[in-house]
C-alpha cells in the first residue's frame, strides 16, 4: 500500500504526508495530560511536562530548519525527525516518574516539533515548482487530521484504559515514520534550497519575543489550567507582553477597545500584502 503512494498526484502525496504529521496533535493535546495524571504526576508536574515542548521548539526549530535549508536536505531532516520522534514516544512508554517524563518529552519534541515547519518548507517548495498546487488546500488537510485524531482518540479513550493513550501516540508516530520513509527516503533532490531573508525591521527585537514565549510556557507550567493562575502570575505575563509590544511597535499598547479593534483589523489586511503571505499564495 505504501509503495503505491508515489503513484498518487503530488497534491495527494503532500496531503497524506501532512496528515500523518498533524494527526498526533488530536491525541496529544487533549489526552496526554490524562496519561500523565494516570502515571501519578501532580497538576504542577503535568504543567511543567506540557510546557517542555513549547520551550524546546523555540530553541530547536530555528536550528534544525536552518541546518536543513543550508544543506538542501529538508527531505532527510523530516525523515530523521520522524524516526527520532518515534523513538521518543516509545521511550515515554518506559517512563514512570516526573524527571524521566519531562526529559524524554522535551527530547521528543526537539524533533516532532520541527516536523511542522519542515513540512511547510516542503509544501512551499513544491507550490513554487508546480502551479497546479495550492498551499491553502494542502495545508487544510493538517486541520482535518487533527480533528480525526481527536475523534478517534476520544472514542477509544472512552472504552480503553488511560495507558492506551501513549500507545495511540506510538502508533501515530509509526504511521508518520512509515509515510515519511515511503515518500522521502528515495526523493533525492525533492526540495530546493530556500534563501534565508533578513528579519523585517519591526522584528529586530526578536529576543523579546522569545523571552515572552518562554515566560508564557513557564507561567503555564505553574497551573494545569488558566483558572488556576493567580493574579500575580497573570499580571507578570501581561506586563511582559506589553513590554514586548512597546519594544516592537515603538509605542504603548492602546487602551481604547475601539482603537485595539481598528488596529487588529488593519493588521489583518496589511498581512495580506506581507512578503510571507505573497510567497505562500
Amino acid at each position: 500500500m505504501l509503495a503505491k503512494i508515489h503513484s498518487f498526484a503530488p497534491s495527494t502525496q503532500l496531503a497524506i504526508l501532512l496528515g500523518s504529521i498533524y494527526f498526533y496533535i488530536g491525541i496529544f493535546a487533549p489526552f496526554f495530560p490524562l496519561w500523565l495524571t494516570a502515571r501519578g504526576l501532580s497538576p504542577g508536574e503535568v504543567g511543567l511536562v506540557l510546557a517542555a515542548p513549547i520551550v524546546v521548539r523555540v530553541a530547536a526549530n530555528p536550528l534544525i530548519l536552518s541546518f536543513a535549508s543550508q544543506r538542501q536536505a529538508v527531505d532527510e531532516a523530516m525523515l530523521w525527525c520522524a524516526i527520532a520522534s518515534l523513538a521518543g514516544f516509545v521511550g515515554l512508554v518506559f517512563c514512570h516518574s516526573f524527571w524521566p517524563l519531562l526529559i524524554v518529552t522535551g527530547l521528543t519534541f526537539v524533533f516532532q516539533g520541527s516536523m511542522m515547519p519542515l513540512s511547510d518548507v516542503m509544501i512551499l517548495n513544491q507550490v513554487a515548482k508546480n502551479a497546479s498546487l495550492h498551499y491553502g488546500s494542502i495545508r487544510s488537510w493538517g486541520s482535518v487530521a487533527v480533528l480525526a485524531g481527536m475523534l478517534i482518540a476520544g472514542a477509544l479513550a472512552g472504552v480503553l484504559p488511560s495507558e492506551a493513550i501513549i500507545w495511540m501516540l506510538v502508533l501515530s508516530a509509526i504511521a508518520q515514520a512509515l509515510i515519511c520513509t515511503a515518500l522521502l527516503s528515495k526523493a533525492s533532490g525533492h526540495t530546493k534550497h530556500l534563501a534565508s531573508k533578513a528579519p523585517p525591521r519591526d522584528m529586530k527585537r526578536l529576543d523579546l519575543v522569545l523571552v515572552v514565549i518562554v515566560a508564557a510556557a513557564l507561567v503555564q507550567a505553574e497551573a494545569e489550567t488558566e483558572r488556576e493562575l493567580d493574579h500575580r502570575a497573570l499580571r507578570t505575563l501581561t506586563q511582559a507582553m506589553l513590554d514586548c509590544y512597546h519594544a516592537l511597535a515603538g509605542g504603548a499598547f492602546p487602551a481604547d477597545p475601539q482603537e485595539q479593534l481598528a488596529a487588529a483589523t488593519t493588521a489583518v489586511f496589511r498581512s495580506w500584502y506581507a512578503d510571507k503571505a505573497i510567497t505562500y499564495r
